[in-house]
């Protein structure tokens, strides 16, 4: 809300995830061993945060405490470039990492 009042040195947590569909082959091992950790490279994993499910792969794409981009509140990862564009709710401009 602070964020949102555009109070002066208040930023918002930004995390970005890409949610993979599996391959219907690897479904079945993965509820068989389902892994408790993922998403290890992260700062902060996201198995810190939601149980891994079979049918999908959690990746974190970019992560920041707000002070390197606030409010973040959409990702898009271009397949051909590995570029990551990231817009702020309450950001001006917009971030590009490039691989």
């Amino acid at each position: 809300m602070a964020v949102a009042a555009n109070k002066t040195g208040v930023v918002a947590p930004s995390w970005v995830v890409s949610l993979s569909p599996r391959p219907q082959s690897e479904i079945g091992s993965f509820a068989l061993t389902p892994s408790k950790q993922y998403d290890l490279r992260a700062p902060v994993s996201a198995s810190e945060r939601a149980t891994a499910v079979a049918n999908h792969e959690v990746e974190t794409v970019f992560q920041s405490d707000g002070r390197a981009f606030s409010s973040s509140s959409t990702g898009l990862r271009d397949g051909l470039t590995g570029a990551v564009y990231v817009v702020g709710l309450y950001e001006e401009g917009l971030l590009v990492c490039n691989p």
